[in-house]
C-alpha cells in the first residue's frame, strides 16, 4: 500500500520545487507559555510555533522531495509537513481532488490560522490519522498527524500548531 505522501508527490512530481530547511529558535515575544518559533525554509517558507521539547527532523523521499517530521520523545504520534509551490492558485475543487478522499465524503473548505484547505479524520489498523490540505495563494502545506493513541489533548496540541502555520515568502 502507498502512503499518503507517495500518492500525493507521484500527482505533484512536476511541479513541486523545494529549497533547503533551517530552523531559528527564538522565544515568542510576550509568550511566557514557552513556545519556540522554529523557521522552516522552503520555496515557500512558513513557519510552526513548536511547544518545548517538541523536535524537528526531515527525510527526503525517493524522489528527492523533504519531509519535515515534528515530534515529541516523550508523546505518540508524529506531524508530517510538505511543502510545495505550484503555478497558479488552486482552487477549492483542485485541492479537494488533492485529498483523495472519496466525493460522498462531505469535507468542508475551512481555515487553519492564515490558510485555509480541507481536513480528514480516519483510523486504520489502530491507528488514528489526522490530515490536512492548506493553500495561501501558490502555496500548499499537505500535513498529516499520525498517532497510535487516542490523546485528545495531544490532537488539541497538533491543531493547535497546524492553525500557527505560516508562509512567510512571496509567491
Amino acid at each position: 500500500m502507498k502512503s499518503f505522501f507517495h500518492v500525493v508527490l507521484i500527482l505533484y512530481a512536476g511541479c513541486v520545487s523545494a529549497k533547503g530547511i533551517r530552523q531559528i529558535d527564538a522565544a515568542v515575544p510576550g509568550d511566557s507559555s514557552s513556545q519556540v518559533k522554529s523557521e522552516l525554509s522552503f520555496h515557500g517558507e512558513f513557519t510552526v510555533d513548536l511547544p518545548q521539547g517538541w523536535q524537528r527532523s526531515t527525510e527526503r523521499q525517493l524522489n528527492g522531495q523533504e519531509v519535515v517530521n515534528i515530534s515529541h520523545p516523550e508523546q505518540d504520534g508524529i506531524l508530517q509537513i510538505i511543502s510545495m509551490q505550484i503555478p497558479g492558485k488552486p482552487s477549492q475543487n483542485q485541492i479537494r481532488n488533492m485529498t483523495n478522499v472519496d466525493l460522498s465524503v462531505d469535507l468542508s473548505w475551512q481555515q487553519w490560522g492564515d490558510l485555509s484547505g480541507y481536513q480528514y479524520d480516519y483510523s486504520r489498523a489502530g491507528k488514528f490519522y489526522r490530515q490536512w490540505w492548506l493553500t495561501q495563494q501558490n502555496n500548499i502545506l499537505l500535513v498529516v498527524f499520525s498517532s497510535d493513541m487516542k490523546n485528545e489533548q495531544l490532537r488539541s496540541l497538533v491543531d493547535d500548531m497546524v492553525s500557527s502555520l505560516v508562509f512567510t515568502g512571496t509567491s
